[in-house]
């Protein structure tokens, strides 16, 4: 028989392979074995593993090959492999099970298994390029079996995710591949339902999971997978009056849910509203197979607020506080609102006021992009408490989503061991963690701050921002809440959404920046560097390049300007998602010579220096922080009419506002003031003096002090 796995000759590579080949043979009889037997799993099967794993990542590659090909060639089967690479996930992705996947693969080149686990290594490793590659082929060739079909296509979607560019139409061929195979199974409902359920369709994944229940014989062993998993996602949600009917047959056919702590949740919450007999039979209409709409309202995370409020908190006496501020936010990344964060807890913990100022975020590792503003904080990271995304809640807790209710045991129990005197968060989701877990702790003083207009403009998870007004009409109720907003159209727009008219609770505060340095580079010297003529006109802008911000609203408006006035040129900094796509869509309008990217900078002010004109093109914004900061530069303004935009200056005399957001009407208001020396130089004038009179870091800070200590409780309790 040929070896598959040529290696090299001669008597140290014979040596080293017999050697391989002996604790490989007894890794392999081990297994076979056990899958004899198996009821004897225990301590051995680990141990073969961290043989097996040794031996792979320990030993020349050629002679690995050599070894394994003789030994693969006349012994195991793929039972025993796949059972092998089985137990090698369990212990986590490593190199060394790609290479012993790869070893498999070539091995038993017929049996679509090993394809679709080397897919599975390649994308937890991150070797994208050559998983796109792998696909690229394998779509070609068209595969037989469903599951590999469906992990071609699912690895597209979360290469995407990771930041790979992934080309359209292979994309597309990997779906329709995908479906086509999908199409001929017995069980394409099934599949279905995770493939919907894995890219974020929870509602199409909860139909096909259905109709798999309902559609597939008894003896189909997948039925029941498919209702388990049916389960999974209506106990893991926030519509369980939707999703009663699932929630109901799966208790009666004694489906045992991933997560009981949850499906003792969703009885309680029945319970609670007064349907009586949780998740039993009884729950059905009397002679009929109708779920009571009794239970069509009951949703999370409504139903855990109206729980906390109504039966939690009545009698609850709050704790002693110590005199400490905990603050919570989303992620210390470069944005807006995550540097007013980071510069607010650096400012309050030099103050003074408090004995000790704790920051808690969602989101955080100093490696990552997600520690962009921690220099601003003046704390390392060992200060920064992440509220994490694990953990098993107890009720109520349990009652909120379980990502959501995971975050709230974390803050729950942080702000128990701390007892804050105030908590303050800023935003919608730390204001909901901050708002549940610290009433249900007995904080007496809770902050929420909002830095934007409505946030179903903004945020992907729509399903769960929908909850939100509900949330906070019933936490208006509440003395100890207390709201912030950062521009009367934030707070207007957000007493909108909520269906409540603007109280007193609606707090304005303007954010507050630090004066730029006092000696930035020079304009000149950003010139030079970004290659920039020393008497040209420069419009410019800064901001995270996402849909919102309309990278390429702004573009074409500079592809009018450039028409009109040839010399002007444009630079445009920040990073984001859009960013490559920006470059590109620039080339194509024809002013890769007259617009410059920079990517993300630390010394924003440095660049703003050199502006001559500043132009925002956002569909949506709370209190623009970039029309600020321009100004503390002394940058005239121009602006599109949103959010608290024309809070921000003073129109015709600081910066002009756009009413109608088309690339015409920027690009004419532009060419006015480019071609207005006289305005230009006036308005430069008033831009610093007008942003440092109500937007300085020393009267925003005086101002969130001055808050914090209008609500008076014992601020020496507790050490």
């Amino acid at each position: 028989m040929t070896r598959p796995f040529p290696g090299p000759d001669g008597p140290p590579a014979r040596r080293a392979a017999r050697g391989f080949l002996k604790r490989l043979t007894r890794f392999m009889r081990a297994s076979l074995k056990k899958l004899r037997r198996p009821s004897a799993v225990g301590v051995g099967e680990d141990n073969d593993l961290v043989l097996l794993r040794q031996t792979l990542l320990g030993g020349d590659l050629e002679t690995v090959r050599s070894a394994a090909g003789a030994y693969l060639a006349t012994v195991p089967t793929e039972s025993v492999a796949v059972t092998v690479l089985d137990r090698e996930v369990e212990r986590g992705y490593s190199e060394a099970g790609l290479v012993l996947t790869n070893l498999f693969c070539e091995h038993f080149g017929d049996d679509e298994r090993f394809l679709e686990f080397r897919l599975r290594f390649l994308l937890a490793l991150n070797r994208l390029d050559q998983l796109v590659a792998d696909i690229a082929g394998l779509i070609d060739r068209g595969p037989q079996s469903v599951q590999l079909a469906y992990r071609a296509a699912l690895s597209l979607d979360r290469a995407a995710d990771s930041g790979r560019r992934i080309d359209a139409d292979l994309n597309a061929r990997a779906i329709r591949c995908f479906l086509d195979v999908a199409e001929r199974s017995r069980e394409k409902e099934m599949w279905l339902g995770r493939y919907c359920r894995q890219v974020g369709n929870t509602s199409a994944s909860m139909s096909h999971y259905r109709a798999a229940w309902e559609g597939m014989p008894k003896s189909n062993r997948y039925r029941a997978v498919a209702l388990r998993e049916a389960l999974d996602i209506a106990l893991s949600g926030d519509q369980w009056g939707r999703d009663a009917e699932i929630l109901l047959t799966a208790r009666e056919e004694k489906i045992k849910a991933s997560l009981p702590w949850r499906a003792a949740a969703v009885g309680k919450a029945f319970d609670h509203i007064g349907a009586g007999n949780a998740l039993d039979s009884q729950a059905r209409l009397p002679q009929t197979d109708v779920y009571s709409q009794l239970y069509a309202t009951v949703a999370s995370p409504q139903i855990a607020f109206d729980y906390l409020l109504d039966e939690s908190l009545p009698g609850r006496t709050p704790y002693s506080p110590t005199n400490s501020l905990l603050m919570i936010g989303t992620s210390l990344s470069a944005g807006g609102m995550e540097r007013i964060f980071a510069n607010s807890y650096r400012a309050v913990a030099a103050a003074g006021v408090f004995a000790r100022v704790h920051l808690a975020v969602l989101n955080f590792d100093s490696e990552s992009p997600t520690a962009f503003y921690l220099p601003e904080t003046g704390a390392s990271a060992d200060d920064i408490t992440v509220l994490a995304n694990e953990g098993t809640p107890d009720f109520p807790v349990s009652l909120l989503p379980v990502g959501l209710g995971r975050r709230v045991l974390q803050a729950y129990q942080l702000i128990l061991r701390e007892r804050p005197r105030i908590i303050h968060a800023w935003n919608d989701l730390p204001g909901i963690i901050a708002a549940f877990a610290g009433l249900l702790a007995g904080c007496p003083r809770i902050f929420v701050h909002f830095h934007h207009m409505r946030a179903i403009n903004l945020s992907s998870d729509r399903s769960l921002i929908r909850s939100y007004p509900a949330c906070f009409r019933r936490l208006l109720e509440r003395p100890e809440i207390e709201l912030l907003f950062v521009a009367d159209a934030c707070a207007e727009d957000y007493a909108d959404w909520w269906c409540v008219s603007r109280s007193e609770k609606f707090r304005k505060l303007y954010n507050g920046f630090p004066k730029p340095d006092s000696e930035p580079f020079s304009a000149e010297d950003i010139r030079r560097k970004l290659d920039l003529p020393s008497r040209a006109l420069i419009l410019g802008t800064v901001f995270r390049f996402h849909a919102v911000k309309r990278p390429f609203l702004w573009i074409d408006a500079a592809s009018l300007v450039h028409r009109a006035l040839p010399d002007v040129h444009f630079v445009m900094v920040g990073d984001g998602a859009l960013w490559e796509d920006s470059r590109a869509y620039a080339e194509n309008q024809g002013l890769r010579d007259h617009l410059h990217f920079t990517g993300q900078v630390k010394n924003v002010a440095d660049y703003l220096s050199c502006f001559d004109l500043f132009m925002l093109t956002s569909s949506s914004e709370g209190l623009p922080n970039s029309l600020v900061e321009a100004q503390l530069s002394g940058v005239p303004v121009l602006s599109t009419d949103v959010g608290g935009a024309r809070e921000t200056f003073t129109p015709g005399l600081t910066g002009w506002l756009v009413s109608e957001a088309s690339a015409e009407a920027l690009a004419s208001a532009a060419v006015a003031c480019l071609g207005d020396d006289e305005w230009r130089e006036r308005a430069a004038n008033e831009s610093r003096p007008n942003a440092l009179k109500y937007f300085s870091i020393d009267r925003y800070i005086e101002r969130l002090l001055a808050l914090y200590d209008d609500f008076e409780v014992d601020k020496t309790g507790g050490s």
